[in-house]
């Protein structure tokens, strides 16, 4: 048994001399180290009596994946030698600060440097880290050697002056990729957006997010879109100047098969509100309530709410709300009263209320005994008395008897007021 490790041992030794190790010098040490030992312990294997046990790292050794090798031939590591040269010959010509384009082009030449596609995007995956001298180069290129930049070239130097804080440069670079029909690509946004999102440049973040959604739809054959990516696009694109892409994709969405989550909507919802676009935001609404996923009662308060506080009253937009909550299956309830009332009071608009009670009859909500007496002590408190005797010959005429705690908020409204010569 002694007699066999030392045979291990010699046998390593041997392999470890300079006239062997030239010729495996192209495999990685760990792809060696595997090997010989495999070899070695297939040869214990067979060396070794049967009845003697093994090492258990040697049985292990015998299961191990045989690593793959990829042969250069001295041809090949020529090519990719001189390719590292130039690219260093380039960073260095560039990194110098010639005086003029001229100067870089005798140095470039005189060095026998041919600018490439290949070259180029090899300089400026080199000069990551150094966007003024990638710059330098980039429009170089651009002046003399144009054909040799593409889609690829623009987004490495797009996302140079990105992440490093070049933001006028940034937006200026996509103006001209736009130009020549070039995207953002996937890698670009990813590394720009997390920049932008980091330092809080919200404004510059959107409108990110808007050129690459609105490149992803431009280019939308090359895509499957799916459920998430149709929600994501929603969320970018609901703005005002994106508003018709938006209504596009969402209908394409519900077209496909797919349907708007319930996040989404909300966050779209309150964009449309936030933005002041109601009339959007009820469309939405409208069209939210006929896919599988529908807006919630609270979501119709809401809605009507912000009409309500909307700078413009537009009852037609209050009275869709109310016909599609009704529509489908709905009941309106007096809490539905009480925050529509509480909105037309912090808005002054107390005055409307009338209106706002017919159109909430209309879709089948009638106001409780209390929230009458709160609705005529609210018109009275507010020096509404044509709104007030307005609402209670509305309450006599529909038939509706009042309850005596009506009165007795509208008595009392008017003797606080010292006003009893309106009884």
């Amino acid at each position: 048994m002694r007699n066999q490790w030392r045979l291990l041992l010699l046998c390593r030794h041997s392999l470890a001399q300079p006239h062997i190790s030239r010729h495996l010098s192209q495999f990685s040490d760990s792809d060696f180290q595997v090997n010989s030992l495999r070899f070695f312990s297939s040869s214990l294997l067979h060396s070794l009596a049967p009845h003697v046990p093994l090492p258990p790292f040697i049985s292990q050794l015998q299961n191990l994946p045989s690593p793959s090798f990829r042969y250069f031939s001295s041809s090949e590591l020529a090519v990719e030698h001189k390719n590292a040269d130039e690219v260093v010959l380039v960073t260095d010509i560039f990194s110098k600060g010639y005086e003029t384009t001229d100067e870089m082009k005798v140095e470039l030449e005189s060095n026998n440097v041919v600018i490439s596609h290949e070259l180029v995007l090899k300089v400026l995956q080199d000069l990551n880290a150094a966007p003024e001298v990638a710059k330098s180069f980039f429009d170089w290129v651009s002046e003399r050697e144009n054909d040799r930049l593409s889609s690829k070239s623009y987004n490495l130097m797009l996302g140079m002056l990105g992440v490093n804080g070049f933001v006028n440069e940034f937006w200026d670079m996509v103006g001209i990729m736009k130009k020549k029909g070039y995207g953002v690509s996937k890698g670009t946004f990813s590394r720009v957006s997390e920049k932008f999102e980091k330092e809080r440049m919200g404004s510059d973040l959107e409108k990110l997010k808007e050129l690459y959604a609105s490149g992803w739809i431009e280019e939308s054959g090359l895509f499957k879109h799916d459920e998430r990516t149709y929600n994501a696009l929603a969320l970018v694109l609901a703005k005002e100047d994106c508003v018709e892409k938006f209504w596009r994709v969402i209908h394409e969405m519900r077209g496909g098969g797919y349907e708007m989550e319930k996040g989404t909507y909300i966050k779209v919802l309150r964009q449309f509100v936030k933005r002041k676009m109601v009339k959007d935001a009820v469309d939405f609404y409208e069209f939210a309530m006929t896919g599988k996923t529908k807006p919630s009662v609270q979501d119709c308060t809401y809605l009507l709410r912000k009409i309500m506080a909307s700078k413009e009253l537009n009852m037609g937009l209050f009275m869709r709300v109310v016909r599609v909550f009704k529509d489908s299956g709905n009941v309106l309830t007096n809490s539905t009263i009480d925050a529509v009332l509480k909105s037309l009071t912090s808005v002054g608009r107390i005055g409307k209320c009338n209106k706002i009670l017919k159109a909430l009859e209309e879709g089948g909500l009638s106001a409780c005994d209390p929230m009458k007496g709160k609705i005529a002590f609210q018109l009275s408190s507010r020096g509404e008395k044509g709104e007030a005797s307005e609402f209670m010959n509305n309450m006599e005429a529909s038939g509706h008897s009042l309850h005596y705690k009506t009165w007795a908020s509208l008595i009392e409204r008017h003797c606080i007021a010292g006003d009893q010569q309106s009884f």
